[in-house]
């Protein structure tokens, strides 16, 4: 359902939904934060959230899932949170964090996700801010 000009907040109802295993709302106008409820759909492979206006701080336990194998949530500029400790049998292939508000070291246990093969970090540094801030 990307770009299909969904407004509002992720419904609660959604969650009942368990064995969804993709999500793509890219380019929709949520304007909220990320669902928490998220981290219970065991199936999911591909949560995509791009451009959706989210706010507030990321759940780390979606990160978790041992299904996933993308998140995409770039140019949530007011999205922030941190990187997990990664389990080992984490099956993630593709991370694109890119303007999006995260922050923190990128754990030593990221080597454990094997199959990794993209990551994006992409940051903007606003003119009102240096790199040293």
């Amino acid at each position: 359902m990307s770009a299909c000009d969904l407004s509002g907040p992720v419904l609660q109802s959604l969650a009942k939904l368990r064995s969804l295993s993709v999500i793509r709302l890219d380019g929709n106008h949520i304007s909220a934060p990320v669902p928490g409820f998220f981290a219970n759909f065991s199936n999911l492979t591909v949560l995509s959230l791009g451009d959706c206006g989210l706010h507030g701080t990321f759940p780390k336990e979606i990160f978790q899932l041992p299904s996933l194998q993308s998140i995409g949530l770039l140019g949530n500029y007011q999205l922030d949170g941190s990187l997990p400790e990664f389990s080992r049998n984490g099956s993630l292939q593709h991370l694109d964090l890119g303007w999006t508000n995260f922050s923190g070291l990128l754990p030593n246990s990221i080597g454990n996700l094997k199959m990794l093969s993209t990551i994006d970090m992409i940051i903007a540094i606003s003119p009102d801010r240096s790199p040293s801030q």
